[in-house]
């Protein structure tokens, strides 16, 4: 279970700052990585 967890960590955050980027500048991409990765290491103890 944790590596399914992890593997969708590796896809959002790098999705998440390509994503960002494209919206607006390289600080929205870094914000938008920063809080997937935050998102990503909360959730990730309940399993």
């Amino acid at each position: 279970m944790n590596n399914r967890i992890a593997n969708v960590a590796a896809l959002f955050v790098p999705l998440g700052f390509i994503g960002g980027i494209s919206m607006g500048s390289i600080w929205v991409g870094v914000g938008s990585a920063i809080f997937w990765a935050v998102v990503f290491l909360v959730v990730r103890p309940k399993y």
